[in-house]
This record gives C-alpha cells, structure tokens and sequence, in this order.
C-alpha cells in the first residue's frame, strides 16, 4: 500500500497541544505514503491557531473549535468527536484504505479492530495504550514529545532493573537460627563424649580397649 494510501487524518491540537511545525510534519510523513484524501483539525481558535487555520484552509482541510471554549485544554481528554467522525466517513466511503489518529490516548481497541476488520490501514501515536497500540501499521514520530510517552517508558526502564529482595519473614529466620543452634549442640555434646572417652586410661584388657577406641571412631565419623 506504500505511494497508494488514500487517508484520513483526525488531529485534536486542543487537548494534545501541537505547533504548527508539528502539523507540517504529519502532513508531510503521511504524504510520503500516499494522498490525504480528508483530514480535520479539532480544537483550533483564532487567537491560538491563526498560522494553523490558514494552512488547514488553503489545504482543503476542515477545523473544529474546542468543546469547550472557556476552558484551556487538558493533557488527559480524549476527543470523542474523532471516533463519530472517523466512523462516519470510513464506513461510508470506500476510497478510504487508511486513517491517521493524532490525539490523546485513549482504549482504541474495538475501533482499530473493526477497521483492521475492513482492511483499514492505521497510523498512530506511540502514547497509546499497548492493546490499542498493538493494532497500530505505521507509528507517527513527528517531533513532539508527548507526555504520557515519557511515563510509559519510565515505567518500562523500571521495569528492567532488579527487585529489591523482600525481607525474609521474622519467623522463618527463627526457625532457622534455632536449626542451626540445635546442631550446634548436638556436636558439641558429640565432642564432649570423645573427650570423656579418650580421657579414660586404658584398662589393659585388648577388648575393652578397642572397644573404647571404637566408640571414639563412631564418634568421630558422627562429628563429621
């Protein structure tokens, strides 16, 4: 599909805050794959967005004004204008093989999985989720560090490096102790037994005496 793509692209600049540099950049990665065949910029304002708007008019693009136009725009709001729109317009209209979500992250998994049902092919953003991420063709890097990247990858390089070891349970470090403290004494009371032995003086009598030293060996070989 390289060179033949014909795409949509949806580009929400309110809540995921581009520059114009930004937009030039998408427009130009994704004509290197093909023709924009339709593309709309949401959250654009006059006072905000003048260069933008002049662009996205002289391209044929359309724009949209911010939901809310009071309220500055929020890193964590996913436009939900783009899903009606994307729908609207890719399951009504076959000249589109591919679409271009340029937003802030939300669960796209029931929406990609349905166009990868159609043979929609799918450009995005490394800020989504790893679900909806998965469905993903072509990752856009465009120049603009988003956020919500940065954490993922924090995330990820935490990952990488070793746990801490947890802490043995005081009981279990007990138990061990008091193991180790019970063979202690069972040696030491085995060398106390070779003691009391090689110190009795030899009786004379051949048996008894290499019945004492058997007895000592016997200890011996238990001590070790």
């Amino acid at each position: 599909m390289e060179g033949q793509n014909r795409i949509a692209l949806f580009v929400d600049i309110d809540n995921m805050p581009l520059t114009k540099e930004h937009i030039d950049n998408i427009v130009s990665k994704l004509k290197q794959d093909g023709v924009i065949a339709y593309a709309k910029i949401y959250g654009v304002t006059d006072r905000r967005h003048r260069e933008i708007i002049c662009d996205a008019v002289s391209n044929g693009f359309e724009i949209a004004p911010p939901v809310y136009p009071n309220r500055r725009g929020s890193t964590k709001v996913f436009d939900h204008r783009i899903l009606v729109d994307l729908c609207e317009l890719v399951f009504t209209n076959p000249t589109i093989d591919a679409v271009a979500i340029v937003a802030n992250p939300t669960n796209l998994v029931y929406l990609f999985s349905k166009l990868k049902k159609e043979n929609i092919f799918i450009y995005g953003c490394d800020n989504l989720d790893d679900d909806s991420l998965a469905f993903v063709d072509c990752v856009l890097n465009f120049g603009y560090d988003d956020p919500n990247t940065a954490i993922k990858l924090k995330r990820a390089e935490e990952a990488k490096l070793p746990q801490p070891k947890k802490p043995k349970p005081v009981k279990e470090i007990a138990a061990e102790n008091a193991d180790v403290s019970d063979e202690s004494d069972d040696d030491m009371d085995v060398l106390r037994q070779i003691r009391q032995l090689k110190n009795q003086q030899p009786s004379g009598d051949d048996k008894e005496d290499a019945e004492l030293i058997d007895k000592i060996k016997q200890l011996l070989d238990e001590f070790n």
